[in-house]
């Protein structure tokens, strides 16, 4: 029955499903029912929106804002550093992989470096995560940087140690 109700209003109005809005105020986005939650419509507004959403865990929101955002030149290595973060929250580090080094290139800097450590850290190759944390620490302080490249320098050392005693054992 809503469905008919709703067709009834489209055809009353003159309109139906498909049609273009009559006038461009009337194709302006229209602020969501639900409390807090808005649309993003430009790259500057994007940017922002997308940080506080990955912050919050909501990584579809995330990466739609930052999908927005790369499409502004100004903004596209934060942006795809952005796209990079929610990859790899969201274990899919391939793709987190490929935003991060294209973030590089668009000038991401240490945060690129950085991403890129964590992943190569959660993907075991420590001697790869260990290169990536030296790079940040060789442009910035970063406590992050610092903790993850001990704790990278560990796992591989424990990884050696493995390696060798198989090697006496086998």
């Amino acid at each position: 029955e809503p469905d008919i109700a709703l067709a009834r209003t489209h055809l009353a109005d003159g309109r139906d499903a498909g049609a273009k809005p009559a006038s461009k105020e009337l194709s302006v986005a229209a602020p969501s029912k639900k409390p807090g939650k808005r649309r993003v419509r430009s790259g500057a507004s994007a940017l922002p929106s997308g940080h506080e959403r990955l912050k919050q865990g909501r990584f579809a929101d995330a990466r739609t804002a930052f999908q927005i955002a790369r499409k502004d030149p100004r903004l596209r290595g934060p942006a795809l550093l952005g796209l990079a973060q929610v990859e790899f929250q969201t274990n899919n580090f391939r793709a987190a992989r490929v935003y991060a080094k294209v973030a590089l290139t668009h000038g991401a800097g240490w945060r690129a470096h950085l991403v890129l450590g964590n992943l190569y850290y959660r993907l075991h190759q420590y001697p790869s995560a260990i290169a990536k944390y030296e790079l940040v620490l060789k442009s910035k302080n970063h406590p992050e940087a610092r903790r993850n490249l001990q704790a990278a320098r560990r796992k591989l050392r424990a990884k050696e140690k493995r390696r060798k005693r198989a090697k006496k054992g086998g």
